[in-house]
């Protein structure tokens, strides 16, 4: 053991700075797939925790045999996004199949625990043969993808201490597996949602667009943005508002796009108060404005 400990501290500040960087790399790869994640952290074991490993497998030789020196967790919103980006860690890295498990599949169906994809991996080819990164070249790591849902039943399980159904009372067996069947429920809902959401959105779209559409559709956050970046009256507006100030009404700033809700909400608020609810009598009453001062 002594070995392994002293080149696990000779080389921490190696092992930190990996961390560092395949975090970054992650963030990275995620955004230019237009995948946001919840979020992406990373460490480095702390020499207790590396002592305790060696103590209870009693196999390891070496300090590269420790496969999750460095680990990075990818927490996602949705769970359907785990997949996307396994495909994606799969084809930037080298993955450690043998060592690799998929907990979500390895679960028996009857059975509770947490819901994790773990990965074993290591640079490709071609990014270990970077001058950044040729001493991270024999290095691994482990990723951890999992949805906020299945963080939370991590976390609860971690709090609880309960690792397995073997461990845990007979009479609390019957809640923790309610529980879990109520969480994985929650993510598939939640995806529903999403995809819900998104078809109302392509909807709301192609009515504001459709000159013979009856546009009998409630204001909310979709509907607004949509009538707004889609009506030929909005547009006609700020032509005019481009000609007169020099401004447009399109420009958007980055303080825009973390007050955005604030703005839409304050303008759906305004609305309702002169008992204009609907896309319709937005719509209407933007163009009886129009003809006054034309």
């Amino acid at each position: 053991m002594r070995s392994i400990i002293k080149d696990f501290e000779n080389n921490y500040s190696r092992y930190t700075s990996y961390s560092v960087m395949l975090e970054s790399l992650i963030n990275s790869l995620l955004l230019n797939n237009g995948i946001k994640a919840h979020s992406i952290n990373s460490r480095v074991k702390d020499k207790e925790s590396i002592e305790k490993k060696i103590e209870r497998k009693g196999t390891y030789l070496k300090i590269d045999d420790i496969t999750d020196v460095v680990g990075v967790r990818i927490i996602t919103h949705y769970s359907d996004e785990v997949d996307l980006i396994a495909k994606i860690i799969e084809s930037e890295f080298f993955v450690d199949i043998e060592n690799s498990i998929d907990k979500r599949k390895s679960l028996a169906p009857d059975r509770f625990g947490y819901l994790s994809l773990h990965y074993i991996v290591s640079l490709s080819d071609v990014r270990s043969n970077l001058a950044e990164n040729t001493h991270y070249k024999n290095f691994k790591a482990e990723i951890q993808i999992r949805s906020i849902l299945q963080h939370t039943w991590a976390e609860i399980e971690h709090d609880t201490g309960y690792k397995t159904s073997i461990e845990v009372p007979h009479h609390i067996r019957r809640q923790f597996s309610r529980l879990a069947g109520l969480l994985e429920i929650a993510d598939e809902q939640f995806i529903n949602i999403k995809k819900s959401l998104i078809e109302y959105k392509d909807q709301v779209s192609k009515q504001v667009l459709d000159d013979n559409a009856e546009l009998s559709i409630y204001l909310d956050s979709i509907s607004y943005e949509e009538y707004l970046y889609s009506s030929e009256i909005v547009k006609v507006i700020s032509d005019e508002i481009l000609l007169q100030t020099g401004h447009t009404f399109y420009e958007i700033d980055d303080e825009f796009y973390v007050k955005k809700s604030d703005y839409v909400r304050a303008a759906l608020k305004q609305l309702s108060y002169f008992e204009i609810d609907t896309v319709s009598k937005l719509d209407e009453a933007l163009k009886k404005k129009q003809r006054f001062y034309y």
